[in-house]
């Protein structure tokens, strides 16, 4: 086991054993990855990786090295440091579960159903186009994902993640990740939507709705947070970015500043877009006019 609680408290993190959201034998602290206003990150220390009920699962040499603010190798030899030998490091175990070769969607996946759809159409959103472009699928009341909107993440063709969307309005978690040991490639090494990818150009957004809106050229980044894979990921597809995060949002606002530094610095052309004269509160709740002019006008889709 790795001595999560040594390295908080060594560190000065605050963290909690016990009370709201900490389930037993978990320690939860506030997550470094998104705007959570409580502590809705929790480790076991029986996992080689960490997850938020908010944006899901990540492994711990990438926590620590965004918690702590220290390199990875530094976060890799001190799990290293603070592991019992009965245990693979994270960041070896990490390396072996990137091996799958193929992955299947959660057991119960099947056709979109009159509440899946229902929920799509209250969002403005065609529930026959979007099963169509982008494969989503949709459980009912059995196993892990369910009553979830299924969305697959597909890199070169090949599926190799997933994500689930409640669909209820009543879990804590709104969108589930596929576990971490089942990926063929961790969601946070990639982006969204990068298939559609045309002329090396595209919209860097938040979430998969925000990419449903705006259609062929727009990628996530699975929320707020991206990780040094991600933006090696986005060099290999992207000459030139535009970044549109909520811009009703302080937080992802300073994250998209930051990406769009980061990608600059590394000679990718960045802008950052403002949506303030346009409907919704964020990209996913623009009218699809809207999208298709954004699109046309930036990308020339």
């Amino acid at each position: 086991m790795i001595d999560i609680k040594h390295i908080l408290d060594q560190h000065g993190i605050p963290n909690w054993t016990e009370g709201k959201n900490v389930a037993p034998g978990w320690i939860n602290i506030q997550c470094p990855f998104c705007d959570d206003s409580s502590n809705h990150f929790g480790f076991n220390p029986k996992k080689e990786y960490g997850s938020c009920w908010k944006c899901g699962h990540h492994f711990l040499d990438d926590t620590f090295q965004q918690l702590l603010s220290i390199t990875k190798h530094e976060a890799v030899k001190l799990i290293e440091e603070n592991k019992t030998n009965d245990l693979i490091s994270a960041y070896n175990r990490r390396k072996r579960i990137h091996r799958n070769s193929t992955l299947e969607l959660p057991k119960g996946s099947g056709e979109l159903k009159k509440m899946h759809k229902v929920y799509l159409q209250n969002r403005n959103f065609d529930p026959e186009k979007i099963e169509k472009e982008y494969h989503i699928t949709g459980t009912k009341m059995l196993g892990e994902y369910n009553y979830r909107i299924i969305i697959p993440i597909f890199v070169n063709g090949k599926l190799v993640s997933y994500q689930g969307r409640d669909i209820t309005g009543k879990s804590d978690t709104r969108y589930k990740a596929c576990q971490p040991e089942d990926e063929v490639i961790c969601h946070k090494d990639i982006v969204y939507n990068a298939d559609r990818v045309q002329q090396r150009k595209g919209i860097i957004v938040e979430g998969v709705t925000d990419v449903w809106r705006i259609g062929a050229g727009a990628v996530a980044t699975f929320g707020t947070s991206y990780t040094n894979a991600q933006i090696k990921f986005i060099i290999k597809i992207l000459d030139l970015a535009f970044l549109l995060f909520d811009p009703s949002d302080p937080i992802a606002q300073k994250k998209a500043e930051k990406l769009a530094f980061t990608l600059s610095g590394l000679k990718i052309k960045t802008e950052l877009i403002e949506i303030s004269d346009f409907s919704g509160d964020d990209p996913g709740s623009m009218s699809d006019e809207e999208a298709k002019y954004l699109r046309k006008n930036l990308l020339n889709y």
